[in-house]
């Protein structure tokens, strides 16, 4: 089954929109730099974590392929995250 098909069941689109507008408004303002850390879910909070690691997933490939936002998205550690910001040479006031 294309992830497409798997995503219409649950309105990806609907999904996507909501995803990249809740970063745009709420984690891109607190970052500067290209990347972003979002922050999915804590100790005990998902009863099914194979499903949401899945739906989690399900709506990575499914924005990564149609947003127009030039947005990647990518499970990550916080360590490639880290890497990622040391690459930008970014300075941070005290």
């Amino acid at each position: 089954m294309e992830i497409d098909e798997t995503l219409e069941s649950f309105n990806g689109e609907e999904k996507m929109r909501k995803f990249i507008n809740y970063i745009h408004e709420k984690i891109v303002p607190a970052h500067h730099g290209n990347h972003v850390a979002l922050p999915w879910g804590c100790d005990f909070a998902f009863y099914n974590a194979r499903q949401n690691f899945d739906e989690m997933e399900k709506l990575i490939e499914y924005t990564n392929k149609h947003n127009k936002v030039n947005m990647k998205l990518l499970a990550s550690t916080p360590q490639t995250f880290v890497n990622a910001l040391k690459k930008e040479n970014l300075t941070y006031e005290t």
